[in-house]
């Protein structure tokens, strides 16, 4: 006999990957409770939300692109349609070229099959004289753009809570009770729980051992007249 108080999933944390999961699991109808405490500087607040499929100090085509590049452009567009929120703006991004030989290189790779759904333009002359300093021309890439992951964020806040069950507050560790079948947390039972804690993962008990490495970024915020619709990297 079915429990009908068992929830499908207890996610802990709504950062981007905790709202990925939750919208995905709402989409499929599943039975889901969010516990996030609302941090205002966790790492998916304060990113820069840039996507690039090429990326590097030696630009290559990012791990997995295919595949995970047209997902995330269906998906952010499908979520901006479900919450009604605008948090999602893809654009080509501008990378000027640095040598002569970065210019040749891409001037082949536009002819490799593996980059063509990656490549707008490969510019062998300046694009913007007077506003970038590209003398050798630069390479236009496209499947590029950010995500305002403020607004992102709170928008699947939002949804979740209307569609699911939002609970706000620290998730204490010690008690969640670990079941044969399920999992059970301050009242709530599920059949399973998945941790979207990022860097502070690490400091929970059940991965420990992992080997976490967290990162650290810095964003610089500038006012500029550029008006074009192009990311300059």
């Amino acid at each position: 006999m079915k429990d009908p108080d068992l929830l499908d999933y207890i996610i802990v944390g709504q950062g981007l990957a905790g709202s990925a999961a939750a919208m995905q699991l709402i989409a499929l109808s599943r039975r889901i409770l969010v516990i996030d405490e609302g941090d205002k500087n966790t790492s998916s607040r304060i990113a820069a939300g840039m996507f690039n499929p090429v990326t590097g100090k030696n630009p290559v085509k990012t791990w997995l692109a295919d595949e995970l590049f047209p997902y995330l452009h269906r998906y952010y567009k499908e979520a901006e349609r479900l919450t009604g929120a605008k948090f999602f703006f893809p654009m080509p991004m501008y990378r000027p070229f640095v040598s002569v030989e970065e210019q040749n290189e891409w001037m082949g790779k536009s002819a490799d099959a593996a980059y063509t759904n990656y490549i707008e333009s490969v510019y062998a002359s300046p694009q913007y004289q007077g506003e970038v300093n590209d003398p050798l021309g630069g390479l236009m890439l496209k499947q590029c753009g950010y995500l305002n992951t403020i607004s992102y964020l709170k928008a699947v806040r939002e949804y979740i809570a209307a569609n699911g069950l939002m609970q706000e507050g620290f998730f204490d560790e010690n008690a969640l009770r670990l079941e044969h079948d399920a999992v059970e947390y301050k009242g709530f039972r599920a059949k399973k729980i998945i941790f979207c804690q990022g860097h502070s993962g690490g400091a929970n008990k059940w991965f420990t051992g992992l080997p976490l490495r967290p990162l650290k970024g810095e964003t610089l915020t500038i006012k500029t007249g550029w008006k074009k619709h192009v990311i300059l990297n």
